[in-house]
């Protein structure tokens, strides 16, 4: 495994890229537009910005970023992005 750079960012998408889990085993129990709302959390977006994408309210955005986090178990965002990597939903940098 390669080594990750002193920068954090880039430390953090080294790491995102490394294998886990089989993806169909994580992905499997999110619905389309869970993984909608997963590649915006994965591209930095904020509940307000997910919900003008997709044409919803923050509230509900809101709400389906709580299921990812649960379906998901990750403890954060953080953890959902690292998830949408590894599991190839968002692309790379």
């Amino acid at each position: 495994m390669p080594e990750c750079t002193p920068d954090p960012l880039r430390c953090l998408l080294c790491c995102a890229r490394r294998p886990a889990t089989p993806p169909a085993a994580d992905l499997a129990v999110l619905t389309e537009r869970e993984q909608q709302v997963l590649r915006l959390v994965a591209e930095g977006l904020t509940n307000a910005e997910i919900g003008k994408r997709l044409f919803i309210t923050t509230g509900t955005a809101k709400v389906h970023v709580a299921r990812l986090l649960y379906k998901l178990d990750a403890r954060d965002r953080v953890q959902l992005v690292i998830i949408a990597h590894r599991t190839g939903l968002a692309p790379g940098p």
